[in-house]
């Protein structure tokens, strides 16, 4: 039985001069608005891995939705969800196991694929042009870097359906106070809001031509840097971030690593440069 294409991705080089290519994973399944069903989430999964064996060519990651679209994603497939819950209700006191294990490899596919964007060494940048919603929004939350247009919108409305955005809370990095209010409430937030409160990066773009070249811009600037002092330095910041307000813990994990890489020859190459006043030769 064939598979129904729910992402399209490629690689484009970065520069001519260069071997380095960004990826780009495209959200494409317009019939249910993007949603993150389990076969989108297998295929996402798919993309991820395929990106990281790349021989450490690919310097960063774009998620996006198809071009004209007025949705990043949905959140999950409340179709797919339903269809399970009658075949429960339909066994009535027996439990109907097929569903039971669909739901759970949908939730857990999900925690899954959102941890393999935050553990990567490849940073991620979503590239938001429309509604964010659900467990589209803890898409958005989980890249490293996020930048929307000023008509994008995200929003986490579980609440408002009888089901918590529970996955939010280990995505949501911008403040516990701002993430609690999306959650409680359901209620979407502007991109604006969504950069004020550290959603997203700012600033928010006029329109889609402002938002690709934004992005565009930050994947030149990391392809400039040392590939192994990006992915050192994304795995270091994201084991000072699980210490939460252990500040001892995460003062000594920036110590130990700083100590080790200020002898990496990308270290040397770099504080040489800047001594002599001029460009840094990078090996990679």
């Amino acid at each position: 039985m064939s598979t129904t294409t729910l992402i399209k991705q490629w690689t484009r080089t970065i520069t001519a001069s260069s071997s380095a290519k960004v990826g780009i994973i495209e959200l494409c399944s317009p019939s249910n608005r993007n949603a993150l069903s389990t076969a989108m989430l297998l295929q996402l999964q798919s993309a991820i891995t395929t990106f990281q064996n790349d021989d450490n060519d690919v310097r960063a990651v774009v998620i996006k939705s198809s071009p004209g679209s007025n949705v990043f994603s949905s959140g999950h497939d409340l179709k797919q969800i339903r269809l399970w819950q009658q075949q429960q209700q339909q066994q009535g006191n027996n439990d109907d196991i097929n569903s039971i294990a669909a739901a759970r490899e949908l939730f857990f596919q999900c925690s899954s694929t959102m941890k393999s964007i935050a553990q990567s060494p490849i940073p991620f940048i979503a590239s938001v042009d429309g509604m964010a919603t659900a467990a589209g929004c803890q898409l958005v939350a989980s890249c490293d870097l996020a930048y929307a247009t000023k008509r994008s919108t995200f929003a986490t409305p579980g609440v408002k359906i009888g089901l918590f955005c529970s996955c939010g809370g280990g995505a949501f990095r911008g403040g516990r106070k701002h993430a609690m209010e999306m959650l409680l409430t359901g209620d979407p937030v502007s991109a604006q809001r969504a950069a004020d409160t550290g959603l997203i990066n700012g600033p928010v773009l006029d329109d889609a031509n402002q938002l690709e070249q934004k992005v565009n811009a930050v994947v030149d600037a990391i392809a400039r840097t040392p590939t192994a002092v990006i992915q050192r330095g994304k795995e270091g910041f994201s084991n000072q971030m699980s210490h939460g307000h252990d500040l001892d813990r995460a003062y000594n994990v920036a110590s130990t690593i700083m100590s080790e890489d200020v002898w990496r020859e990308e270290c040397i190459e770099g504080i040489d440069a800047f001594l002599e006043k001029r460009p840094p030769n990078w090996k990679n």
